[in-house]
């Protein structure tokens, strides 16, 4: 700046104003990205938590596990059975950007 200056100069108001949004260019995907991933974990925990509710039931209540869909806040949690070497339930869900998920326990 200039001796009897009383502000910022043109010139360095367009470098602090780059040098802002240079900053925001870097650390925006990069946010658009964690609450992406924020979003897709509390599906994963939902899907996890509704498996493990209706595995819990069906050992204790002695009846079998209810397969098909099920609809939770606007998400759709489908639960079937697999005859791998082991039986096991599972939960498949959608995330974004549109792929599909499954989580499987096994059987008791």
């Amino acid at each position: 700046m200039w001796k009897n200056s009383k502000g910022f100069s043109l010139l360095e108001c367009i470098t602090a104003f780059s040098i802002w949004m240079l900053t925001a260019a870097i650390l925006l995907p990069s946010m658009m990205y964690i609450t992406l991933e924020r979003h897709n974990n509390a599906k994963e925990i939902t899907a996890i938590k509704l498996l493990s509710g209706y595995l819990n039931e069906s050992m204790y209540e002695n009846r079998s596990i209810p397969i098909g869909s099920r609809s939770i806040k606007g998400e759709k949690y489908t639960i079937i059975l697999e005859e791998v070497p082991d039986q096991e339930a599972c939960v498949q869900w959608e995330e974004k950007p549109y792929r599909a998920r499954k989580s499987c326990l096994p059987l008791p």
